[in-house]
C-alpha cells in the first residue's frame, strides 16, 4: 500500500506513520513474516523471505528508512537470496526454495531470486554499502547460465496450484483471465522481467565500479 501511495504523488509525509510500523515490527534478524503466529515464536526467529522482500522495496522509497532498509538487506543476504528459513515454524520455507530459482511474473506477493537480487542491488547503491559476492554469487551464476542472451521469460505462473478469496467471502482455486494468462506464459519471452534482468546487470556494473563488490 504504501508503494502505491508513494507512487501516487501524494505527499509522503502524511504517511510517516508508516515507518514506525516497519521498524515495531522488524524481527532479530532484520526480516519480516506476514503470519502474526509467527512474532509469538520465543525460541527462534521465523522470518520470511517473501515478506522481507516487501519491505525492503518499501523501506528504500522512505526518505527515513535506511536503518530498516540495511537490517532487511542483510537478512536477505544472509539466505544467499535462495534458501528457505531453517526454523521450525517457517519450515514450509525450505519446500518453496526450489521455486525461487524460477522467475515468474507477474509475482504477486511471490518471491523469486530476480526480485531478491533487484532489491539488494538497488540498496547497496542507495546506501553506498559493500554488497558481499559470496552472498549473491550463487543466484548471479544462475541467471546468467538461464538467460545467457539476456531475454528472459517466466518459468513458473506464480498463482498455479493456490487459492484466493473472492468478493462473497468465499475462497477457491485462483481464477486467471486472458491478460494474465498472456503475460505469464512460461516460456514466453517477458519485457517486464527482461527490463529488471537487464537493469539489475546495470547495477550491478555500477557497484563494481564503485567497488562495492566485497570479494
Amino acid at each position: 500500500l504504501y508503494r502505491i501511495l508513494a507512487s501516487s504523488g501524494r505527499p509522503m509525509q502524511d504517511f510517516d506513520w508508516v515507518l514506525g510500523w516497519f521498524r515495531d515490527y522488524q524481527m532479530a534478524d532484520g526480516g519480516y513474516n506476514c503470519d502474526e503466529t509467527a512474532y509469538a515464536a520465543s525460541d527462534e526467529c521465523p522470518s520470511s523471505m517473501v515478506a522481507t522482500v516487501a519491505a525492503l522495496e518499501t523501506a528504500l522509497l522512505h526518505p527515513e528508512g535506511a536503518e530498516v532498509a540495511r537490517r532487511a538487506a542483510h537478512c536477505l543476504l544472509g539466505r544467499e537470496l535462495r534458501l528457505g528459513s531453517h526454523t521450525q515454524h517457517n519450515r514450509e520455507e525450505r519446500e518453496s526454495q526450489s521455486k525461487w530459482l524460477q522467475l515468474a511474473f507477474p509475482r504477486f506477493y511471490h518471491y523469486d531470486v530476480l526480485r531478491g537480487l533487484d532489491a539488494v542491488t538497488r540498496w547497496a547503491l542507495a546506501s553506498r554499502q559493500p554488497l558481499p559476492w559470496a552472498r549473491i554469487q550463487r543466484v548471479v551464476e544462475h541467471l546468467l547460465q538461464r538467460f545467457p542472451q539476456g531475454v528472459v521469460a517466466p518459468e513458473r505462473r506464480a498463482y498455479e496450484h493456490h487459492r484466493s478469496r473472492f468478493p462473497d467471502g468465499t475462497r477457491g482455486p485462483a481464477r486467471s483471465f486472458p491478460l494474465l494468462e498472456e503475460v505469464s506464459q512460461p516460456g514466453q519471452p517477458s519485457a517486464p522481467l527482461t527490463a529488471q534482468w537487464n537493469r539489475v546487470r546495470g547495477q550491478l556494473v555500477e557497484l563494481n565500479q564503485r567497488q562495492q563488490i566485497a570479494l
